[in-house]
């Protein structure tokens, strides 16, 4: 040593050199066999986990899918989910997409990572060829935290929420409360098992399954009724202008001979939920950028709109030209009409967006990335130990807990959960004429067991509905027609609420029925509507400005109980309103007795 430097003979520098090049050899080696191993991540238990939750959600929304015209859309929904997944990860191959896991290592097949400490990132050449590379800082280790926080409270709610869920009260809070469980447990895992690139991956296609999802009946009331109120305004203004007579009561127009309905009664504007799903699928499959998706999902909505106008022009002047037969005829073209604008719309609006770039932003964004942003970004799954334990527990907990929940009205037993059959029949005679004539769109909403109108007779012949009788037999699903009711339903009708909604008890035969009493008006006057409604033999009391309590008035019985298989059971007739006051109880009890009589079966 001289000088205070040292020497380095000729061999070390060699032997240094040898060793750099080796490390940088061995770094680009395993970087050239992750690429070719992780494309997707390997398998992981804790995936089961959102798989089941996405099958829960699924199910919980069957009912709607089938019995309510607005949401049949939601069969297309799970195979497009999976079609949009398989073309991410294609995509993610194909462009060399790379994320990192949670815990910030990057493994190759054979090579054996250890457990690592949330610390500053670690990106030298000699950590990659060794097959490690820790670049999780602190704001990683609180998000995988975070992520494992959303799981477990996932699975804590999943046996409460099944028990509610499974008791008589249809209640579309519950299918919204399992699919933001289901988004929000599939971002968590994607984060823990692949990392950002995994969350890329499943973002997209787990928030379109929510389009699936029916929206919440406040919500869709509110959207929907002014729309339609909109729509049929423009309808009567156009055929005015076209020289035709046309006069609107709510959301009906009235031609020289017939009636024209915007929607069916207690039908929301069905191709919004439509336009919602078209949208963003067609964003997708062009691959297009935040910016144009959301442009294409106005597009899609001012197409729906177009699409209504159109169909209820088709149907205006139909009637107009042949009547309510011609009406009749011309309907469910119509109703296609819609869906035609919609697609040939969104389909050509999404055709010119992505010309007018030609790539999406994720796709230029991932093209863009460098060597070492690369790097930092490989996708791998946890193979710990502890880690699969973890998943498999998780799994086995929410598994053991859906089953204890369906358990408990399985072997559940007693008089409290029989189901009860029908308590009031329509009274034939008394100059009231008893039929079946229930218009066709009543029915398939409704989707009642034995149904009844009650009309008031005129010369011997059946004249204006003064009552109906609806009745489910005992089974699953009967509750959600506790949301067609007057207040929701006659203002599709012309009719609106005037007055506060009260109640009344009469005594039918000898049995004791409690009426709700809706004040309406229409260009008639103003009528009373008396609308009883029965869960298993017991009166439903309603908020009518909220489901809340629709939905949880009698949860606790049901569940203590353990009933899940329930009738449901509607009677109600109308009275003009001439000031009545409660000294007119005597008489509107008569008139009861008139329409209605007491079943031979039922509670007594």
């Amino acid at each position: 040593m001289c000088g205070g430097h040292s020497r380095h003979s000729p061999d070390d520098a060699n032997d240094e050199t040898e060793r750099a090049k080796s490390g940088e050899s061995a770094a680009r080696g395993t970087m050239s066999r992750i690429k070719k191993s992780v494309g997707t991540s390997a398998w992981h238990p804790l995936w089961l986990l959102p798989a089941g939750y996405w099958l829960w959600l699924a199910w919980a929304c069957m009912g709607d899918w089938i019995s309510v015209a607005d949401y049949n859309y939601g069969w297309f929904v799970p195979p497009l989910v999976l079609y949009f997944l398989w073309k991410r990860f294609e995509r993610g191959a194909e462009s060399g997409e790379r994320g990192v896991d949670s815990r910030g290592r990057i493994s190759d097949v054979g090579v054996q990572v250890p457990e690592g400490r949330c610390q500053e990132p670690d990106v030298s050449q000699e950590a990659i060829a060794g097959g490690e590379m820790r670049v999780e800082s602190a704001q990683g280790c609180k998000l995988r935290w975070l992520a494992w926080m959303f799981i477990v409270v996932s699975v804590l709610v999943i046996f409460p929420l099944e028990l509610a869920r499974q008791a008589p009260m249809h209640w579309r809070f519950y299918p919204w409360v399992i699919g933001f469980s289901a988004l929000s447990t599939t971002i968590a895992v994607a984060w823990l098992i692949a990392g950002r690139n995994g969350v890329r991956k499943f973002f997209f296609p787990a928030l379109f399954a929510l389009t699936a999802v029916p929206w919440p009946t406040f919500f869709e009331n509110l959207l929907t009724s002014p729309l339609k109120g909109v729509v049929t305004a423009w309808s009567a203004a156009l055929v005015r202008l076209a020289g035709y007579p046309a006069t609107v009561a709510g959301n009906v127009i009235t031609l020289p001979n017939c009636t024209v309905g915007v929607e069916e009664a207690c039908s929301g504007l069905r191709s919004l939920q439509t336009a919602l799903m078209v949208g963003l699928a067609a964003g997708e499959l062009k691959m297009l950028g935040a910016g144009k998706r959301l442009v294409l999902l106005g597009l899609a909505f001012v197409f729906a709109l177009i699409g209504n106008q159109i169909r209820v022009l088709m149907l205006v002047f139909a009637g107009i030209r042949g009547g309510a037969e011609a009406v009749a005829a011309i309907h469910d073209l119509a109703g296609y009409s819609v869906l035609g604008v919609l697609l040939v719309g969104v389909g050509l609006s999404s055709h010119l967006l992505g010309h007018a770039g030609q790539e999406s932003d994720e796709v230029s964004a991932s093209r863009r990335e460098d060597i070492s942003d690369e790097a930092k970004q490989i996708v791998t799954s946890d193979k710990t130990h502890a880690g699969r334990v973890a998943g498999a527990a998780v799994f086995a907990l929410a598994l053991i807990s859906m089953v204890l929940a369906h358990g408990w009205y399985w072997f559940a037993a007693g008089d409290a959960s029989r189901p009860v059959p029908a308590m009031l029949v329509p009274r034939a005679g008394a100059g009231f004429v008893v039929d079946k004539d229930v218009p066709t769109a009543v029915l398939d909403m409704m989707r009642p067991d034995e149904w009844s109108y009650i009309r008031a007779e005129r010369n011997g012949l059946p004249a204006e509905v003064v009552g109906y009788h609806f009745y489910w037999r005992p089974g699953r699903g009967n509750a959600r027609q506790m949301y067609h009711r007057p207040d929701a339903c006659m203002p599709g009708a012309g009719w609106r609420i005037d007055g506060e909604v009260t109640r009344q008890t009469l005594r039918i035969g000898d049995r004791d029925i409690a009426f709700n009493i809706f004040p309406f008006r229409n260009p008639g006057g103003r009528w009373l509507i008396y609308w009883a409604s029965y869960l298993n033999g017991q009166p439903i009391e309603l908020e009518f400005e909220t489901d809340r309590r629709l939905a949880t008035e009698k949860l606790w019985e049901f569940v203590r109980n353990g009933v899940s298989k329930h009738s449901y059971e509607v009677a109600a007739f109308v009275l003009p309103d001439h000031g009545r006051t409660t000294n007119d109880a005597v008489a509107v009890n008569a008139f009861a007795n008139r329409v209605f009589q007491r079943a031979s079966s039922g509670l007594q």
